[in-house]
């Protein structure tokens, strides 16, 4: 029987990621041999038991990171991670910030090949004062949220979406090759067209729909990537004000 398994019945997930200093994942043999100094000949009993030795030692702190992850990381490294990530995070959507959109753009830049396609999504509300003076900005802050919720939807994982106004949103999609640039302009950019663009907005009770869809525009980029973002995005927003049917800013 593998220590997963063993883990799991304890209902804690298979996977430790230690932070120190940098990133390292590892199965959980490895980790607690690098972070309690197991011997290699532990049996999975005692890797359990140190597993639940971690989780009860104040010297370190958990986060989760998905059904089947912990982030096991010292408690003041912690408190600077917290930090650093609501720095990057626009706190009403959950997505990442104009701030954080430098800084996903730099790693995605840094991972990407001169073979990829890189599709940049530009997303701004119709009408949306109209939402906010005539339903409140609570009711204008829930379309906001559900349109990101249903972009998500749409999208992978690791693409890149951030709020970068008021209203105005936008999503890096990276893709490895062509034949997945085709996938998605003629599979799931229809979707997006539909379900987040173009699907009525309700109020709470679902009885009344709001006056308000999404913009849409798309710029595609081939090869490699430009060290700004800023004339990929200008172009997305150009395709914007394309489909709002108004002159650019």
């Amino acid at each position: 029987m593998s220590i997963e398994k063993i883990l799991t019945g304890m209902n804690i997930p298979g996977t430790i990621v230690h932070i120190n200093g940098t990133v390292n994942v590892y199965h959980f043999s490895s980790a607690l041999r690098r972070i309690r100094g197991i011997e290699d000949g532990a049996s999975y009993e005692e890797l359990a038991h140190e597993v639940l030795a971690i989780q009860d030692d104040p010297s370190y702190a958990r986060i989760e990171l998905g059904d089947r992850r912990f982030l096991f990381v010292p408690r003041e490294l912690s408190d600077v991670m917290a930090v650093y990530t609501a720095s990057i995070r626009d706190e009403l959507t959950n997505t990442f910030n104009p701030r954080g959109l430098v800084v996903a753009y730099s790693q995605l830049r840094s991972r990407s090949s001169s073979e990829g396609v890189l599709i940049v999504l530009y997303l701004d509300a119709n009408r949306f004062k109209v939402v906010n003076d005539d339903f409140g900005h609570d009711v204008g802050d829930r379309v906001l949220k559900a349109m990101c919720n249903r972009l998500r939807g749409q999208l992978k994982q690791d693409d890149v979406v951030a709020r970068i106004g008021g209203d105005e949103f936008v999503a890096l999609v990276w893709l490895p090759n062509e034949e997945l640039k085709s996938y998605f302009m003629d599979t799931r950019l229809p979707l997006i067209q539909e379900i987040v663009c173009g699907e009525p907005y309700a109020i709470k009770d679902g009885k009344k729909m709001l006056p308000t869809g999404f913009a849409l525009g798309v710029h595609i980029h081939s090869g490699e990537l430009p060290e700004t973002y800023t004339e990929l995005l200008r172009q997305a927003e150009l395709g914007m004000y394309a489909d709002k049917g108004v002159a650019a800013r």
